[in-house]
């Protein structure tokens, strides 16, 4: 019997040399600016109805900040960022496995509060997505 990985298929062209899941550790580093930029609790963006909270109750403003931002990470590699940044409170995430600069050029990209990624290195991925944000 052989042990076999199986192939991850992708919608689009893979270099394997940028396909590495960003460590949990980079998401922490960024907390900060992610919970300083929380989007106001009625977002029109926000489909979640989040009550304002005791401000003395750290732990719960910190956490409801964190569920009013819808992240969208486009650069997809094995998934795992979805439970990533939902292990430290962020509930809406969009994450999958899409060709995002078709996404763009179509005008499909999914809404977002916030684009957080640590895109491909090769080729023009990097100036394509600061173009698009």
């Amino acid at each position: 019997m052989s042990l076999t990985t199986p192939k991850l298929s992708f919608p689009y062209k893979v270099d394997y040399n940028d396909h590495f899941e960003t460590p949990l550790v980079a998401y922490q580093d960024i907390l900060p600016l992610l919970d300083a930029v929380a989007p106001p609790t009625h977002h029109p963006l926000h489909d979640k109805n989040i009550p304002n909270n005791n401000v003395n109750d750290t732990t719960n403003l910190v956490t409801n900040h964190r569920s009013r931002h819808i992240l969208y990470d486009p650069y997809f590699c094995n998934g795992r960022t979805t439970d990533l940044l939902g292990s430290l409170g962020f509930d809406q995430i969009v994450h999958e496995k899409r060709d995002f600069y078709r996404d763009v050029e179509d005008g499909t990209v999914p809404l977002h509060h916030i684009l957080v990624t640590n895109p491909p290195y090769s080729e023009s991925h990097k100036e394509k997505c600061v173009r698009y944000a």
